[in-house]
């Protein structure tokens, strides 16, 4: 029940204005959905020649078509199934908690994931947040596995599950080689992992390259990086505004190329390259700016994300600051002091779930689960340390997985190994 109430209201505020399922992105995913089942393309273009999509990956917009496209619902039904899938996460993870650990600590865990605002607000939105959620929880669980069986079975289901994340959402494409060296008991395993983990990448790579002449995942990190971090230093070394700053720097870097470019991953690179070029010139601030993404991401509360499923709706513009919250969160509070308290609430429960985190991690640390804990504080700290240059909560939701089981383990530790009956010491 503690589940389901918070889950259904967002899910109401959704289905009453179906707009706010919408982002950005959701457009793309919906026309790659939807040529993916009619005309067997992967691609964003809404008719004939179809341009091959090189920014997004397969698995999301397979998901969507399903709903989309084969059974012809609208759109809202993904908020739907992605609701339940939600449920799914958290109830998956109560149930393999509860049977390697203490109650108290697998209940704490599905509150966590179930219930936290972050994760509830951007669960009707028609993005794979929610179900990379789900394929990291089995990835770890899996990784638990096998860290303590060895067995090439539950190796090699770890690593093909690492791999299906990489293909949902590329932000975690070098997690498996950065937790690969805790499999080394056997070296054999090692190997095993990272060929399952790159298997599924590397397949779409090989697309790629057949069919743009790239062989790389995505051309994501070269937009990315100039439009986010490169554009937020030249921002706030000249005092203009962001967003104009950006399309002043896309603007220059496009007429140094008349030509144009083939394709957008060698529009990536060049982004790329003018991105890497403005770090190297700021790392002052460049390492500034990674300390305030960081801070956004773990106090970012996602409150002005209510307001966004109202129909009056419109957003603020923010600019790069080292303030915890924006412009939209405070301008928020304004207009409506009575949330507040609220907002003052969650903070206190998102700091306690991180100093219950640390101190899951130690109590694994004194159950001789050295290798457990490096892997949840690893997994934490790899997706804080990727996505802070961004400094947007949303990109919490990979890492709350980990923190959550790890938060678990301070109520009376967790169990390395699984039998018939369960998990046992």
């Amino acid at each position: 029940m503690v589940l389901l109430v918070p889950r259904i209201g967002i899910l109401i505020l959704a289905l009453r204005n179906p707009g706010a399922c919408l982002v950005p992105d959701s457009t793309s995913y919906l026309q790659l959905g939807h040529n993916l089942w009619t005309v067997h393309q992967f691609s964003s273009s809404p008719q004939a020649p179809y341009t091959p999509e090189a920014i997004r990956l397969p698995v999301y917009p397979l998901i969507v078509g399903i709903f989309t496209t084969v059974f012809g619902l609208p759109y809202p039904a993904v908020a739907v199934f992605q609701f339940f899938l939600g449920l799914i996460t958290a109830l998956l993870a109560w149930r393999w908690l509860r049977k390697m650990g203490s109650h108290d600590g697998a209940l704490l865990c599905a509150l966590i994931l179930g219930c936290d605002w972050v994760v509830l607000f951007h669960t009707p939105l028609l993005i794979a947040e929610t179900l990379l959620t789900l394929i990291l929880l089995l990835a770890i669980q899996a990784s638990w596995a096998a860290m303590n069986s060895y067995r090439l079975r539950e190796v090699s289901l770890a690593g093909l599950l690492w791999g299906l994340s990489s293909i949902t959402k590329p932000v975690g494409i070098l997690l498996p080689m950065a937790i690969s060296p805790l499999f080394f008991k056997k070296k054999g395993c090692v190997l095993l992992f990272l060929f399952t983990s790159y298997l599924p990448p590397a397949l779409w790579m090989a697309r790629n390259h057949h069919a743009l002449g790239y062989a790389a995942l995505t051309s994501q990190a070269g937009f990315d990086l100039l439009t986010h971090p490169a554009s937020a230093i030249e921002a706030y070394r000249t005092g203009t505004d962001w967003g104009k700053t950006r399309e002043l720097l896309t603007e220059q870097i496009d007429r140094d190329h008349p030509g144009g470019y083939h394709n957008d991953f060698e529009k990536s690179r060049v982004y790329q390259e003018a991105a890497l070029k403005i770090f190297k010139e700021h790392p002052i601030l460049f390492a500034r700016l990674c300390f305030a993404g960081a801070l956004k991401m773990l106090a970012g509360t996602g409150l002005e994300m209510l307001p966004q499923m109202l129909p009056s709706y419109h957003a603020e513009r923010t600019k790069f600051s080292i303030h915890a919250y924006g412009q939209g969160t405070i301008g928020l509070l304004h207009r409506y002091p009575a949330l507040i308290p609220i907002q003052i609430l969650y903070m206190c429960a998102l700091g306690l779930s991180y100093l219950l985190f640390f101190a899951g991690l130690a109590r694994l640390w004194q159950q001789d689960l050295k290798i457990q804990a490096v892997f949840l504080g690893l997994g934490a700290l790899y997706f804080l340390a990727v996505a802070s240059h961004q400094g947007y909560y949303r990109f919490r939701i990979p890492m709350m997985p980990f923190l959550a089981i790890g938060a678990a383990a301070a109520f009376g530790g967790l169990t390395p190994r699984m039998t018939r009956k369960g998990y046992v010491p």
